[in-house]
């Protein structure tokens, strides 16, 4: 008896060994795509001492298309001096802060003109458009300051702003109303600069317009390239009715523990940027997706609560990056959860979900649409009236792996996976609460293979490998049991 126990160890050795191998392979695989996902730095602080120069502000004409008109340029093609002539007589003029630091209270005591600044409310109401310069920082505490819409009031950053406990918000009033009937004003961040906002509320900026559309931020093709990105960093405060509440191009931003409300296109917008979301909330797009990711961008979305999205919760044109979803509950989106969405350009592209719930969206929990290495771990897919995960590629890819483990499906009536051409499928450890006896779980490329995945799930509790074989044009399904104490076989 010991001697044929003996020789049937020999025989299945092989085959314990490979298992245990796979096994620890797919362990690494997962710390590397969860490496890859790693995002992101947080923005420097500004450091009032390095404004510590007499401070010197000037009246400048808004010329355009000429030598330094670069950082305003953009926006006479977005009606912005259509605008402003209305109010100033003259040609365009725009306050500009050549250096040191200023309060509002002392650069309306400097400027002394009540055309160009004059106190409201409890603040200060802003006709004119404002830059700050390198050398400059432009701090707003503990006040308001409305930027008048008929005056065509903006602000330009090229240096330092700090606004810290306050209101900034735009203002009609009795005036009549601007030559361009939806302009609303707004905030640029061009590349070199520091924007700081804490426990403040922001609200009615910007117009549907490049680079106008609520706090912006870029890098100019003026502008070296080597340029140090624009900085951006929002904490405790609060975004209620923008165009757009960030709308980031080139930048590096840090969002921590705070509320957008009710945005037009999208709650924020990234492009080409590094981008850390943490503890906030979004609540209601009337025509977009809350958050819009698009270039060669990482962000990372953290113990944040996405809300009733016109389109998606998250919509990622993803040409290469990252997307890394921690703890966070997307919900009540008009199309998608998660949109991964085709782009031009397209490269290496990593999409994390870890302990996320995506619930009651009106289209699938996750719908991938290009090739993207995707690690879904801890996260609960309920009631989505499409697919909980939808993946469907042109097939081919290094990256087109979907990893599935410890998550949970329920309260679908939709099978909880559709695949089409996916590459390669890992399921370990997942559970899926079946809403009717004969529901199906997968579908797709994958619904021949349905009573062999169902068994491995089910039955045999164990981790399971579905990998495209190209040359047979079908699926191959195979154990990674390894040391998995689930595991029945």
């Amino acid at each position: 008896m010991a001697k044929a126990f003996t020789c049937l160890l020999l025989l299945l050795l092989p085959v314990l060994v490979s298992a245990q191998s796979a096994q620890a392979d797919l362990t690494q695989e997962v710390e590397a795509l969860t490496a890859d996902a790693a995002c992101c730095r947080r923005p420097e602080a500004i450091d009032a001492s390095q404004y510590r120069l007499q401070p010197q502000w000037r009246l400048e004409t808004m010329f355009s298309a000429q030598e330094g008109s670069w950082p305003f340029e953009p926006f006479t093609n977005n009606g912005l001096f259509t605008v402003i002539a209305r109010y100033q007589s003259a040609h365009p003029k725009i306050v500009t802060l050549v250096q040191g630091r200023f309060t509002l209270d002392e650069l309306y005591k400097k400027i002394a003109r009540d055309d160009i600044i004059s106190r409201f409310n409890d603040g200060y109401l802003l006709h004119y458009p404002i830059m700050v310069l390198p050398d400059a920082h432009l701090l707003i505490d503990n006040t308001e300051l409305h930027l008048s819409i008929y005056g065509g009031a903006a602000v330009i950053n090229r240096g330092a702003i700090s606004i810290q406990g306050s209101l900034l918000t735009v203002r009609q009033g009795d005036s009549p109303k601007p030559s361009m009937a939806n302009f609303r004003p707004f905030v640029m961040n061009w590349a070199g600069s520091l924007l700081d906002i804490e426990s403040s509320k922001i609200s009615k900026l910007g117009y549907h317009a490049n680079l106008s559309t609520g706090i912006a931020s870029a890098r100019s093709k003026h502008q070296p390239a080597n340029s140090a990105p624009p900085q951006v960093t929002v904490v405790n405060s609060e975004f209620n009715d923008v165009n757009i509440g960030l709308d980031l191009h080139t930048s590096d931003a840090f969002i921590d523990k705070t509320r957008f409300l009710t945005s037009r296109h999208h709650a924020i917008n990234i492009d080409n940027s590094q981008v850390s979301v943490v503890a906030s909330h979004f609540a209601e797009t009337t025509v977009n997706s809350l958050i819009r990711i698009t270039g060669d961008s990482r962000v990372l979305i953290e113990g944040s609560k996405l809300m009733d999205s016109a389109k998606h919760g998250v919509e990622w044109s993803a040409s290469s990056g990252a997307v890394s979803l921690r703890g966070t509950l997307i919900t009540g989106s008009g199309q998608h959860g998660v949109a991964v969405k085709p782009a031009p350009q397209q490269g290496a592209a990593v999409l994390l979900s870890d302990g996320n719930v995506i619930s009651q969206n009106l289209g699938a929990g996750i719908n991938i649409e290009r090739p993207v290495a995707t690690l879904v771990e801890n996260t609960l897919f309920s009631a989505n009236t499409d697919y909980a995960i939808s993946y469907r590629t042109d097939g081919g890819h290094d990256s087109n792996t979907l990893l599935l483990r410890k998550s949970r499906f329920v309260n679908s009536l939709a099978p909880a996976v559709r695949a089409q051409k996916l590459d390669r499928l890992v399921l370990q450890d997942n559970q899926f609460d079946l809403s009717q006896v004969n529901q199906e779980l997968f579908s797709g490329d994958l619904a021949p293979y349905q009573s062999s995945l169902a068994a491995a799930v089910f039955r045999d509790q164990c981790p399971t490998q579905v990998v495209r074989d190209v040359s047979a044009n079908r699926l191959v399904v195979s154990t990674l049991a390894g040391d998995s104490p689930e595991c029945k076989l």
